[in-house]
């Protein structure tokens, strides 16, 4: 309907066929058959043109009212587009389990936050295991997670690879054999478990209570693989949802746990554990953050995913 609107408004703005035509650089024949197929298409003329500069008829108006409120559009469309272009506006919504929106999204953000104040965040929490059903079924722009997903549906970013340890209550008399295994919460904090071949037997632990996350979970997984590789299965175990959940209750003395050592660094101190570096292809896995492959990864999503490489390198 507002087809050719170039035209119309050109000849508008000069009052003259001849001079629009000029202006649009065809020649004013072919501009006048453009504005008389408009016109017959709208069944009324929008030009006076027995005038001198040519008018605008009641219906020419309307046209050009409509016209220029489209350009207003146009105009903060662009506008718009340059700004999200330029990180001058965004959002991004970020879903992750409870210890990652925690510890770990706060400082990528801050940093991310230096740069482009003026994105905004929505965190979504849920169990690690319902994230990805998530991010199908709504509109989740990044997972921060670790271990396995799906690589039909989902592309990952590297982040870091962290190291997974037994945690254990420190009044467990079972302790006092394996003093040279041992690594405090000072030892991880400064990487001393790192690049070191010095593991624990686990089989030795085999007749305590683990804290084990439930089946499904990442976490439950490789730490029943890193049992078996020693020759054993949890014969107790207490199941969880939440890795920081078990290993606070490892603190308060009701199992041994096995946890990442991104957690032990992050989360609030706790001096009432003594960790043991296990070996293994399992005791090794990938934070990263996901998205759907079928996405458009925005700038923001890109430079959030720098942010957090920087954060943790």
């Amino acid at each position: 309907m507002l087809g050719k609107k170039e035209y119309i408004y050109e000849v508008y703005k000069t009052g003259s066929f001849s001079k629009a035509a000029k202006n649009l650089y065809i020649s004013q024949p072919a501009l006048s058959a453009a504005v008389v197929k408009t016109e017959s298409e709208l069944g009324m003329q929008l030009f006076n043109r027995s005038t001198h500069p040519v008018t605008l008829t009641e219906a020419g108006r309307v046209y050009i009212e409509a016209v220029e409120g489209i350009n207003s559009i146009e105009y903060d469309f662009q506008n718009k587009l340059s700004e999200i272009a330029n990180m001058q506006v965004g959002h991004l919504t970020v879903a992750c389990a409870n210890f990652f929106s925690s510890c770990m999204l706060p400082p990528i953000i801050k940093h991310f936050s230096r740069s482009y104040p003026a994105i905004t965040f929505e965190i979504v929490e849920s169990d690690s295991i319902e994230l990805y059903d998530m991010a199908l079924e709504k509109h989740i722009d990044l997972i921060l997670d670790a271990g396995v997903y799906n690589h039909d549906f989902f592309q990952s970013h590297h982040i870091l690879t962290e190291q997974i340890l037994l945690a254990v209550p420190k009044d467990y008399a079972i302790n006092e054999f394996y003093r040279d295994y041992q690594y405090t919460y000072a030892d991880i904090l400064n990487n001393r478990h790192k690049n070191n071949d010095h593991f624990i037997p686990i089989s030795a632990f085999k007749n305590n209570q683990f804290i084990l996350l439930k089946k499904g979970h990442d976490m439950h997984a490789r730490s029943i693989h890193i049992c078996q590789q020693h020759g054993f299965e949890p014969a107790r175990a207490l199941y969880l949802n939440q890795l920081m959940t078990a290993y606070n209750l490892s603190a308060q003395d009701l199992g041994i746990v096995f946890v990442t050592d991104t957690l032990i660094k992050l989360a609030p101190e706790q001096n009432s554990l003594i960790y043991y570096a296990v070996n293994g292809k399992y005791a090794y896995r990938d934070i990263f953050l996901a998205h759907r492959k079928k996405a458009i990864l925005t700038k923001a999503m890109k430079y959030f995913i720098a942010s957090a490489r920087d954060v943790f390198h």
